[in-house]
């Protein structure tokens, strides 16, 4: 199950119901993908193996909102094993967050908090209320420029001599992860909503509705005078020709082939842009094994 919870409303979806789901040998997959107001998620988890319990989950959330907005993001799995009497528990969290939008964004945790907690016996997803017994990147915040991206150093706990390799509770009922942030929008530059032509009060210091984009060649504020029109062709034909002369007479003297001239090897050859497309995501998180496992 993966729950969500942002701007003060919760979501949910559970594998089977939503998205796609796939037995494998290492688990069952469950991915899929939503949308609402100011947000985007995208889930890719595998679950429960036939050995032990795990959770490996990425994440994706896109803040399509204009706003600072606050992210709580949860998956929980239901265990098939006795761990009544104790359990191994691990877990690791690296992150990464990008502008496609040209504000920059900043991620960070919620009121010093942690990015990351692993939980165990939850009554809900939204969000786990369960025990805690892991946290990670804690007081944790990270920013990037426009169009630029971020990521923050993967973390772990737990991992002696390997996950899960940390003494945990007994587990009864299931294991869950959380990431819990802050996606900040950066300072922006304020562009008007509309672009007009410069006002005609600029020329004649009183107030008025803006000019039109076409700009009468006979004259705004006063008829322009007829032989104004002849007299500024002559010196417009001389322009021509000085421009004429100054682009092909140079090549051709430049170019003559008494001259002799020969590209070097390696000179540019032209070439063709490739476009490039890019997706508008503010945050984005791998979150790896959060696993409880009874003792040997």
């Amino acid at each position: 199950m993966v729950g969500l919870q942002t701007q003060g409303q919760s979501f949910s979806w559970v594998a089977g119901e939503d998205g796609h789901l796939e037995w494998t040998e290492d688990g069952y997959a469950f991915s899929g993908n939503d949308s609402g107001s100011g947000w985007i998620v995208q889930w890719d988890i595998l679950a429960s193996g036939a050995s032990t319990e795990f959770i490996t989950a990425s994440f994706t959330i896109i803040n399509t909102g204009s706003s600072t907005a606050a992210f709580e993001i949860s998956a929980m799995d239901m265990i098939l094993g006795d761990y009544s009497t104790g359990s191994l528990v691990g877990g690791s969290v690296a992150g990464s967050y990008t502008d496609f939008n040209g504000n920059g964004v900043t991620v960070g945790s919620i009121d010093g908090g942690s990015i990351y907690s692993a939980i165990v016996d939850s009554d809900t997803i939204e969000p786990l209320d369960g025990t805690v017994v892991g946290t990670l990147l804690t007081a944790t915040s990270g920013s990037a420029s426009s169009f630029l991206s971020g990521t923050f150093a993967g973390e772990s706990f737990g991992d002696v001599p390997s996950i899960p390799g940390a003494s945990g509770p007994a587990v009864f009922e299931n294991i869950g992860i959380n990431l819990a942030f802050d996606s900040i929008d950066m300072a922006t530059l304020d562009v008007p909503d509309s672009f007009r032509p410069t006002s005609n009060a600029t020329f004649t210091g009183t107030e008025g509705e803006a000019r039109g984009w076409f700009v009468n060649p006979l004259g705004v504020q006063r008829p322009f005078p007829a032989w104004a029109a002849f007299f500024t062709a002559v010196p417009a034909l001389g322009l021509a020709v000085l421009g004429y002369l100054d682009q092909n007479l140079t090549t051709l003297l430049i170019n003559r082939k008494d001259h002799n001239l020969r590209k070097p090897a390696g000179s540019a050859q032209p070439h063709t842009a490739q476009p490039r497309t890019a997706q508008v995501t503010d945050s984005q998180w791998g979150v790896n094994r959060c696993i409880g496992q009874g003792e040997q």
